[in-house]
């Protein structure tokens, strides 16, 4: 499902962890400390929809990523993207 990225894409977590893609991502927001979480996706900025959009080109997940600043709604889009 997912397209392969070279390195130079890879999303590399805060303190530990590297993801390839959005899968790479659902599992790491399943144990992702809020520390961690936080540090990415806060009031002034949201990595992950920065990287949605900018590595992927999906614009539409992009933008439901950056609707939200909380760790359980955001591992909610992920699982929507991903399975329905």
């Amino acid at each position: 499902m997912q397209q392969n990225i070279s390195p130079e894409h890879y999303f590399y977590l805060h303190k530990d962890g590297i993801l390839k893609n959005y899968e790479d991502l659902f599992s790491a927001l399943q144990d992702m400390d809020e520390h961690v979480f936080r540090h990415h996706v806060n009031e002034h900025k949201n990595d992950f929809a920065l990287w949605a959009k900018d590595v992927f080109e999906d614009v539409g997940f992009a933008r439901k990523l950056e609707r939200t600043k909380d760790q359980s709604q955001t591992l909610r889009i992920v699982f929507t993207r991903l399975f329905l």
